[in-house]
């Protein structure tokens, strides 16, 4: 048997197959591929959310402590500068005023460099004095 190109065709469905498709309803093929989706929405936001939370949470945390951590180093340099202009009991007294504490103060010449801890930060500066001629 030869099969001929028009006879491969696809062929029209019968009256009795048109029928019953279309007393089932128009979208119940439609219906029946999105039953599994349904109530997926809802989690996927939720999960969404959830995740744009804690990496909003990440960034405040981080840059909490950046901002920590500068302004311990900005009291270190200021007690430093404290310390080469006056002394120790003023940088001392320069630290408690900024609610941090001196954890170490050395002086070598004309350089003072000390170590403070503020924010549980521990920061260290080096401040020099400079003596300058009288004029």
């Amino acid at each position: 048997m030869i099969i001929k190109p028009a006879d491969m065709a696809p062929q029209a469905p019968t009256s009795h197959a048109r029928s019953v498709a279309s007393a089932a309803g128009p979208h119940s093929a439609s219906e029946s591929q999105h039953q599994g989706e349904q109530g997926v929405f809802l989690p996927a936001f939720a999960l969404w959310v959830a995740v744009a939370v804690l990496c909003a949470a990440l960034v405040v945390g981080v840059s909490a402590r950046a901002s920590e951590r500068a302004k311990a180093q900005s009291f270190a340099d200021a007690v430093a500068l404290a310390g080469a202009a006056e002394g120790e009991a003023a940088a001392a007294e320069i630290a408690r005023a900024n609610g941090a504490e001196v954890v170490s103060y050395r002086e070598n010449g004309y350089a003072v460099e000390v170590t403070v801890v503020a924010f549980g930060v521990q920061a260290t500066a080096t401040a020099e004095r400079q003596i300058r001629p009288a004029e």
